[in-house]
Formats: C-alpha cells, structure tokens, sequence
C-alpha cells in the first residue's frame, strides 16, 4: 500500500509545472486531457480519473463532439500567490475551471456562452484568477465544449504581468491589423 501511495504521488510530481520567480508568463508546458466523448462525467468523477494522454499547453486536437478536460498541475516556486490562467482561444461555447478549496471544488465558468460582464476577469478570451501558496502544488481541472476545434493555447501569468497596461494581446493586433487594412481600402479608393 505504501509503495501504491508513494507511486502515485511520484507520478502526480512529474507533471507538475513549477513557476519559477523570473518568469512572469509561462508557456509551453505539460498538461494531461481526457475526452469524454458523451459528456457524462462531473468533476467528482474527472477528478477520480486516471489522465494518460499529455499534451503541450499549446494544442490542436481536431473536430470533436463531447466535452475535453484538462488536467494542469502548478507548483508555486515564487513569492507571489495570485496568477492568472490564460486561455487564447476566445470561440469554446464553454470553458469552465475547477479549482480545490478546502476539500471543495469551485467553479469558474467562463467561454462564449457567459456574458462579459458575468465574467471573473473581463477579457474576451476566457481568463481565471488562481491562488497558489508558496511552495504549494495544486490541480486545476479545465472542462470545455466547442463546436469548433479542439484548439488553443494556456498560459499562466502573474498577477502583476497579466495587468500591465502595456501587454499586448492578440485581440490588440488583431485591431491594429484591421485598422491598418481599412486605411489601405480607403486609400485605394480615393486613388481610384
């Protein structure tokens, strides 16, 4: 029993992603997914279950029905305790994290069919306030529906470099680009 227990959480540790004090966004790190192909299963039942596929936080699984889960394991290795969980894919219909509070799981919903303004963080793609403890390691559970692609991108910021005025987003280009389109049209026009 003792070896069961001391495997377990040795394979709990492996994929834990620790945050480290001089990085104030992580990218491209290890989370675990399960696709629950008839959209059965609650987070009682996800978090009982064994997550075997990996994926990079970077992702493109291709045409689905049914719900994914996410697995993602953090390891606060900073004196900060507010991060930011960061999704750049704005268009799943539902994007909802779970995370332990006290032997309870609390839910942040989140994802199209939430309204800005129901929002924990208004952004236009679905972003999550978490709290780590230095030194603490805690699991976070992803549940989301699309009827696109299972595609996107997590990364986890720092309360401080998620709020910076100056941080440019993709929606922020995505503007710029627009803006810069629409002189071009104009001034095609006029030339014309």
């Amino acid at each position: 029993m003792r070896f069961i227990i001391f495997f377990l959480l040795l394979f709990t540790s492996i994929y834990a992603t620790p945050i480290k004090e001089d990085i104030p966004r992580l990218e491209n790190f290890k989370i675990l997914y399960f696709h629950d192909a008839l959209s059965q299963l609650n987070i009682q039942d996800i978090s009982q279950t064994e997550f075997t596929q990996e994926l990079p936080s970077q992702f493109a699984l291709g045409y689905h029905s049914g719900t994914a889960w996410f697995k993602i394991i953090l390891e606060n290795n900073t004196s900060n305790t507010n991060f930011i969980l960061y999704f750049t894919e704005p268009f799943w219909t539902e994007l909802n994290v779970y995370s332990p509070k006290n032997g309870q799981w609390i839910e942040d919903n989140n994802g199209l069919d939430i309204k800005l303004q129901d929002r924990s963080i208004q952004d236009v793609n679905p972003a999550y306030s978490l709290t780590i403890q230095k030194g603490e390691q805690k699991t976070f559970y992803v549940q989301g529906r699309t009827v696109s692609s299972f595609i996107g991108e997590f990364q986890v910021y720092t309360q401080k470099e998620f709020s910076k005025p100056n941080r440019i987003s993709l929606t922020d280009f995505h503007l710029f680009y627009s803006g810069i389109l629409l002189f071009i049209l104009l001034l095609v026009s006029f030339l014309f």
